[in-house]
């Protein structure tokens, strides 16, 4: 008694260890998913708002573009100066060069309504080329610086992106500080993160292309619009706005910051409350249908657990739940009475069917006389505790020995009703007709008389006259016998075939008839034996039967018949018997 309740104390504090663990790991799960939703939240609102947010610089910066777009183009000798630019980057030295060192006619090239040509400029001296560059690029920075002044960007630039000084930046002028980059003091972007150079210089560009740079000169992250400088139908350059989006981003991820901390925290607070809510509305009453179903099956007192029952009033599925499980012990033990008078039902079913599987037994003779004339053997396994299979021998005479082998349509007790009552009807007409054909023409005209089940029995019937040897038989829809002349193998007599007896009110057997030579063996059996399958549904075989008697052909009809049912069995192995399987030898 003490084991008993020191065993039911460790079951109730496992059981109550589960529950809690049930509701953490809901509230774990609940909590996960909770705060995975927000992040998934957080994530789109950070791209969508990106998004939103770059697309309304657009239309500012393509308008900017577009009006420092001309005052690049106003430029005087704009195409000689880019020239100049590429490929004398570092050339031009704004504390030496004076405009005074110029000739006249050089002078000349820096007003607004000159006529010299690209030529005319490029044959000039170097030093008066630098000069006319330093002022030619003092007008185009001043251009875009005084531009700047008023735009909302941070930094605007031309950008090479021809031979090997693509990516060099060698006109800027940066908002903020005023500092400006002339020739002479050029600086390196990173062209990979610029999509629009590789763009521009295959020539599969937009008018207008956008770039996001997310660590640039200063570190900033910026979004940057180009436009081509285009100059008699070539890209020389790139024309650049770029605006710091470092702050916005930095706001965005505050926001972000603060919307996770928040999201968690609701994560957490709601995580607790559904944990309380689901032991409230849950747990609690779950515990109490276990601990009623944990007493059902200890004490088995139905009253008692729906007394417990009764009490659970959640209003959800787990108050159906628990008078589900109250009306089922009540079915329980309803049920509990009625397996029991089945099963007693069965033990007496059970016995009777032993009972009837001993009379049978004893209907088939088990005494195999060994003659001088003759030797015998038989055996019959029945699938079920009862057949239908049967096989018979009697003298009829001194002289004239009766063998009979036949199977009942289907299995169990109707089987072997029908199976004593042929036997019989075969048994008494052989005492009084000559003739197997005649035999089997009496039997079934009373089977099938009485036949209201439209049962049938295949029989083949046969007289030995054991002084000759001469046998007479007639076969009624059975198996081919199998039949061994002195020395030889076995082999397979097709002999001719009537109808099975029951199957219709008359019939037309017929006799054959053959001798059987002292050392002679004759073998019949029922479909039981060529048609047992393995576990793959093949079926054993004509073939594997007649091997099976080869394999010692000189054995006793004993010994034949068991190596046949060792064959059969070893071939089945594993699979339950289907049919009854009768042998005589």
């Amino acid at each position: 008694m003490i084991l008993r309740c020191y065993a039911s104390n460790i079951k109730e504090e496992t059981a109550v260890k589960r529950k809690k663990r049930l509701v953490f790991q809901i509230g774990i799960a609940f909590f996960i998913t909770f705060a995975s939703a927000i992040t998934l939240i957080a994530v789109i609102v950070a791209v969508g708002s990106t998004k939103l947010f770059l697309d309304s610089k657009d239309d500012m910066i393509v308008q900017e573009l577009d009006r420092l777009n001309k005052e690049v183009l106003n430029t005087p000798h704009l195409d000689w100066l880019l020239d100049y630019d590429e490929k004398y980057p570092d050339k031009v030295n704004y504390g030496s060069l004076r405009y005074d060192d110029m000739s006249y006619e050089a002078q000349q090239v820096l007003n607004y309504d000159s006529t010299h040509t690209y030529e005319d400029i490029s044959a000039f001296s170097d030093s008066e080329q630098a000069i006319i560059a330093m002022y030619l690029n003092l007008y185009l920075n001043s251009a875009i610086r005084d531009d700047s002044l008023h735009g909302f960007y941070s930094d605007a630039y031309l950008m090479d992106i021809n031979g090997d000084h693509c990516g060099f930046v060698f006109v800027e002028s940066r908002k903020g500080d005023g500092s400006e980059n002339r020739v002479g003091n050029i600086r390196k972007i990173d062209k990979l993160q610029y999509s629009s150079i590789s763009k521009y210089l295959s020539g599969n560009y937009s008018d207008y292309e956008f770039d996001v740079v997310t660590k640039g000169y200063d570190g900033n992250s910026y979004y940057i619009g180009s436009v081509p400088i285009v100059i008699n139908g070539e890209v020389r350059c790139l024309l650049s706005i770029a605006y710091d989006w470092s702050e916005y981003q930095s706001t965005l991820q505050t926001n972000l910051f603060y919307m996770l901390l928040f999201g968690i925290g609701v994560s957490i607070i709601s995580a607790l409350l559904l944990m309380l809510m689901i032991y409230r509305i849950s747990i609690k009453p779950l515990t109490a249908v276990s601990r009623s179903v944990r007493a059902y099956t200890q004490d088995k007192d139905v009253d008692q657990v729906k007394k417990r029952l009764s009490k659970i009033d959640t209003r959800n599925e787990v108050e159906g739940l628990a008078m589900d499980i109250s009306s089922m012990t009540e079915e329980i033990e309803r049920y509990n009475g009625e397996v029991t008078k089945l099963a007693t039902e069965k033990e007496r079913v059970k016995s009777e069917l032993e009972f009837a599987s001993r009379i049978q037994s004893s209907m088939l003779s088990k005494h195999f006389p060994d003659e001088e004339e003759f030797e015998i053997f038989a055996s019959m396994d029945p699938a079920k505790e009862v057949g239908g299979d049967f096989y018979d021998f009697f003298m009829i005479d001194d002289d004239h020995l009766g063998l009979v082998i036949a199977d009942v349509s289907g299995k169990g007790i109707p089987a072997a009703l029908f199976m004593a009552m042929s036997k019989m009807y075969i048994r008494n007409y052989a005492f009084s007709c000559d003739k197997p054909s005649e035999v089997l023409a009496r039997a079934n005209h009373d089977i099938a008389e009485d036949n209201e089940e439209d049962m049938f029995v295949t029989v083949w019937f046969a007289i030995l006259d054991i002084r000759t040897g001469h046998l007479t038989a007639s076969n009624a829809g059975h198996e081919y016998p199998v039949i061994r002349k002195g020395n030889g193998d076995y082999e397979v007599l097709k002999d001719k075939h009537c109808l099975a007896l029951g199957a219709m009110p008359e019939i037309r057997a017929t006799d054959y008839e053959l001798d059987m030579m002292p050392g002679d063996t004759l073998f019949v059996y029922t479909d039981g034996a060529p048609e047992a399958t393995d576990k793959d549904n093949r079926l054993y075989g004509m073939e594997r039967l007649v091997d099976a008697l080869n394999a010692d052909p000189s054995r006793s009809p004993k010994e034949l018949i068991e190596g046949v049912k060792h064959s059969i069995d070893v071939f089945a192995f594993g699979v339950d018997q289907f049919d009854d399987l009768t042998m005589l030898c």
